[in-house]
């Protein structure tokens, strides 16, 4: 900030000096809240590598330089303080890329696209169009490609990336009022507790890496070469910081794993692997090939897959059916209230007699329309069509519903 306060209208919107880290986290300690973005580059990496963090409040935005403070530690400690609410907006891989950053996932998280889905803005809103309808603003998205850890940023740069924190203050106190109104503030915040689990961001043991990959087709020996290989490629890529198809690509693991070959003859007619993954890599792939091929690899438990039968297909277009409706009357995102894959996961599990492990079954979703469904099966409820075409469900022996 060149020695002047964050916020005063003549200071610079780039905080770059650990002094004005320092000064920057205190004003949005004293806020208690405050809107943040990241920006960032994955093209060349394994590691994603951050550019710059957007934070903001009513009162001033401003843009963190990681790259030129000394360390983010301050940022981290109110990152993780449960204190100060952090306001974000499809806020994922903002979550993930600072987790790698500093360490720890953030607490007191509010996502203004889960709220806004669960107060029927649809399905995965973008914030400019959030924005355009709340705030009634027009952004522009002329840097969605940029390079963000080039220096110096341009003007456009900076404006860009302070336009993607500064209303988010605003839309927040607006969809916090409309899910108190509605009695929702419970829904919203079991769906952001997710983001502050460090297993979200966690990265899953390279042994795991080769479930990514199709492995249906490959006998249990094949399975168990690609597994060693994949799970090679995962720590090379982690090692060197590159991504996982320039140390070796998904092609290439699969055609090895599938000839299981013996020698770098044998490797070298493998048409998918380059000459320079061949000269530099042939004697730590045959290893893992020899390694995995001796430890075979049953198929994996098979996920989001189920008995296709008329039956099932009958009861999973009854279930979806109220699903719909429900999501409809809540005027909650279908898609945010349950998928077809859970109401399929539910039909088919009905007809095995054991309940699934799905999402519809637990916690405030049951309340909408979990019970609902069990209830629909069990044939304590059913379903008609009143006036308007609209699906109505009524208690068996206790009148409409």
């Amino acid at each position: 900030m060149s020695g002047k306060e964050a916020g005063h209208p003549t200071a610079s919107p780039l905080v770059d000096t650990q002094a004005g880290l320092e000064e920057v986290c205190r004003r949005l300690r004293e806020a208690g809240a405050f809107a943040l973005d990241t920006e960032f580059v994955k093209e060349r990496t394994f590691f994603a590598q951050l550019g710059t963090v957007q934070v903001a409040t009513r009162d001033f935005a401003v843009i963190i330089d990681p790259r030129a403070v000394t360390d983010l530690v301050p940022f981290a400690e109110i990152w993780a303080d449960p204190q100060v609410e952090k306001i974000i907006h499809s806020g994922f891989q903002d979550c993930e890329v600072l987790f790698q950053s500093v360490g720890a996932p953030p607490r007191n998280v509010f996502d203004t696209q889960i709220a806004a889905a669960i107060l029927g803005y649809g399905d995965q809103i973008a914030y400019a169009k959030l924005a355009a309808l709340v705030v009634g603003v027009k952004l522009r998205k002329l840097e969605t490609r940029t390079d963000w850890t080039r220096r110096p940023l341009t003007k456009e740069q900076i404006q860009y990336a302070l336009d993607d924190v500064r209303y988010l203050p605003r839309l927040r106190e607006h969809l916090g009022e409309r899910l108190a109104d509605l009695g929702r503030e419970a829904w919203a915040y079991e769906e952001f507790r997710f983001l502050e689990d460090p297993a979200t961001f966690e990265l899953a043991a390279p042994e795991e890496a080769y479930l990514r990959l199709r492995v249906n087709a490959l006998n249990v020996r094949q399975r168990g070469a690609l597994r060693e290989l994949a799970a090679w490629r995962e720590r090379e890529a982690r090692r060197r910081d590159l991504p996982r198809g320039w140390v070796l690509s998904d092609g290439a693991l699969l055609e090895i794993a599938r000839r299981l070959p013996k020698s770098r003859e044998a490797l070298a007619r493998v048409r998918a692997l380059e000459s320079k993954d061949l000269e530099r890599n042939a004697a730590a792939i045959l290893a893992a090939v020899t390694d995995g091929s001796e430890a075979p690899v049953e198929a994996p438990a098979s996920t989001g897959t189920f008995e296709e039968s008329p039956e099932t297909e009958a009861l999973t277009r009854l279930l979806d059916a109220w699903l719909r409706a429900r999501a409809q009357s809540t005027e909650t995102a279908v898609s945010l209230l349950g998928t077809r894959d859970d109401v399929k996961a539910l039909a088919a599990g009905y007809l095995r007699g054991e309940l699934p492990d799905v999402p519809l079954l637990s916690g405030w979703r049951r309340q909408v329309v979990g019970q609902d469904l069990l209830d629909l099966l069990d044939g304590k409820l059913r379903l008609s069509v009143a006036a308007g075409g609209r699906i109505v469900a009524e208690r068996v022996g206790e009148g409409g519903a």
